[in-house]
């Protein structure tokens, strides 16, 4: 998962909430969650290309 962080993210006070869930479902299943951040778009699609190619 790579979460675009933003100056203005109006979803930061339930960031926490909902990645707690995620993580317990995650759990529940053996799964592991990878977490990653960017700022903005380009560094976004650049995680995600970097995650593919690391596997």
């Amino acid at each position: 998962m790579v979460i675009q962080v933003d100056d203005h993210d109006a979803q930061r006070p339930f960031l926490s909430e909902f990645l707690s869930g995620l993580f317990q479902l995650a759990s529940a299943h053996g799964w592991m969650l990878t977490i990653a951040a960017a700022h903005g778009p380009k560094a976004t699609l650049d995680t995600f290309q970097r995650l593919i190619r690391d596997r």
